[in-house]
């Protein structure tokens, strides 16, 4: 009876060690400060994900083997709370935020972030969790230089130190160190030396500033001094650089809807990376402004339209066989748009035109006399067309051979 009930004993204390489970963020803190250990915590859904339990379970099995010297919690970010749990939450929650349960962050014991990865995995998490090592002695390198800059009795010196550590961390994690940042507001109040400006990651702010000195104070050259402050700021990533340069692109924008240099801003931002998100984007909006539009067919919508003049290309084979006069009506059903310079094209090469008194001066209807007896297969209708306003429009392109 008795090595029947030791027997039970065993294998009821296997059980709960075998179920452990990962700390609660309050409880991780408290060990945290008690042991000087950092914190890893995972963010659950437990009530709505049906990946986060999976990921929580990953991370506690792992947590009893790595070699990490940290706390390992969990914290249960439910979809479904009574008010009484909701006030309890809030001592709970770890302090910096999540965009994409599930995820995992690393807080010293007194709860700074030092790394975030949101949109957790089973395919990621190993190389999520392989970056923690990295995280944790970049913070004990950043807490070194920071209190380096503490005792530094030169103001140039102490902010060169506060930015050498910031630049540790990613931005993200950062511009959480308000702690930090606030020492570097009282030693450059104006923010001449931008290090606020790039680990707040402020870019949109920037380009809001830089549109309010453009198109509300007419002031562009103090936004080009803007701009050009804020470049020589070291240490900038390439997207960061090309988030700065979209400034050009407001300063384009403001000079009369300068085309040529708006082109060549966003040239200049893809130059810098093409493969980044500002990269990618201004190459599609240097697309959308600088290439012809082409017809899949002979209706008008407003995705054909564009602020400026750009050619609209219609392939024409179908309705233009021979040589003659063709009447070009530009129909609108609804919306609007201008319409100017109708032309017959082959390639480069200009087969019929308007009169000269009729070009730049928007028209719907439009007459087109082809000479040339042999038209080639890859004649094109191309017309300049503008939009405005909502960019709404619903019509037709109609060719009638008249003679």
């Amino acid at each position: 009876m008795h090595i029947f009930q030791g027997f039970l004993t065993l294998l009821a204390t296997t059980a709960l060690l075998c179920q452990a489970e990962l700390a609660s963020f309050p409880d991780a803190l408290e060990t945290g400060k008690k042991e000087n250990k950092n914190i890893v915590v995972v963010w659950n859904g437990s009530d709505w994900s049906k990946l986060a339990p999976k990921v929580v379970e990953e991370v506690e099995k792992k947590s009893k083997t790595t070699t990490t010297d940290a706390v390992w919690a969990v914290y249960d970010d439910k979809g479904t709370m009574t008010p009484e749990e909701q006030e309890a939450d809030k001592k709970s929650r770890p302090p910096v935020n999540v965009w994409n349960i599930p995820s995992i962050q690393v807080y010293t014991p007194d709860k700074q972030l030092l790394f975030s990865s949101d949109g957790v995995n089973l395919k990621n998490l190993q190389n999520v969790l392989s970056n923690i090592p990295k995280a944790i002695k970049n913070g004990k390198e950043a807490e070194e230089l920071f209190k380096k800059a503490e005792e530094s009795k030169s103001p140039d010196e102490a902010l060169a130190l506060y930015d050498k550590g910031l630049s540790l961390f990613p931005r993200s994690v950062a511009k959480t160190r308000r702690d930090i940042l606030d020492k570097i507001r009282n030693l450059d109040k104006d923010d001449t030396k931008g290090f606020r400006f790039k680990h707040e990651s402020s870019f949109l702010g920037f380009i809001e500033k830089v549109c309010h000195l453009v198109f509300d104070e007419k002031k562009p050259e103090e936004a080009k001094k803007l701009i050009e402050q804020r470049l020589s700021i070291p240490g900038l990533t390439p997207e960061e650089r090309q988030k700065i340069m979209a400034g050009y692109f407001v300063l384009a924008r403001g000079d009369n809807n300068n085309k040529q240099a708006m082109l060549s801003s966003l040239q200049n931002i893809v130059k810098v990376d093409p493969k980044t998100d500002m990269g990618r984007g201004a190459m599609a909006y240097y697309n959308y402004f600088a290439k012809p539009v082409i017809m899949k067919n002979n209706r008008l919508n407003g995705k054909l339209l564009r602020p400026e003049f750009s050619p609209l290309v219609l392939n024409v084979r179908d309705k233009v066989k021979v040589a003659g006069t063709y009447r070009i009506e530009c129909k609108v059903k609804r919306g609007g748009a201008d319409f100017r310079n109708a032309r017959f094209m082959s390639g480069n090469r200009v087969l019929a035109e308007i009169t000269s008194e009729q070009k730049d001066k928007n028209r719907r209807d439009f007459m087109l006399t082809l000479a040339d007896h042999n038209v080639p297969s890859n004649i094109t209708l191309v017309i300049d067309t503008k939009g405005s306003g909502w960019f709404d429009l619903d019509g037709e392109i109609i060719i009638t051979q008249l003679f």
